[in-house]
């Protein structure tokens, strides 16, 4: 089995985190995988839960979100942004961010 092949659609997944997310990697929450399937899901109409996507997202299991993936990459960093500050009210934004990141508000 070429490893290259197998592997090669977790390349987009990894680099959309490294790009809108710097050292995920590091993080002791999911948030960003919430935010992640949020776009997937809403932005760029795909089918599948938010349930699944998040599920699926922690597993590394990205193979289905491939054009949803892409286009995430390829969107302006300052339009995502700005999706995702509006996505929600602000009062429900900010208990969010102090549920899922411990910030205080």
């Amino acid at each position: 089995m070429d490893l290259d092949v197998s592997t090669k659609h977790l390349s987009v997944f990894y680099d959309v985190l490294d790009k809108f997310y710097p050292e995920w990697e590091k993080r002791t929450d999911d948030y960003f995988l919430t935010e992640l399937s949020f776009l997937i899901r809403e932005v760029f109409k795909s089918p599948y839960t938010d349930e699944t996507l998040i599920n699926n997202l922690k597993q590394s299991e990205v193979r289905k979100y491939q054009a949803e993936l892409k286009a995430i990459l390829n969107t302006p960093k300052e339009a995502l942004d700005w999706i995702l500050k509006h996505r929600m009210s602000e009062n429900r934004r900010k208990m969010c961010e102090t549920k899922y990141l411990r910030k205080k508000s």
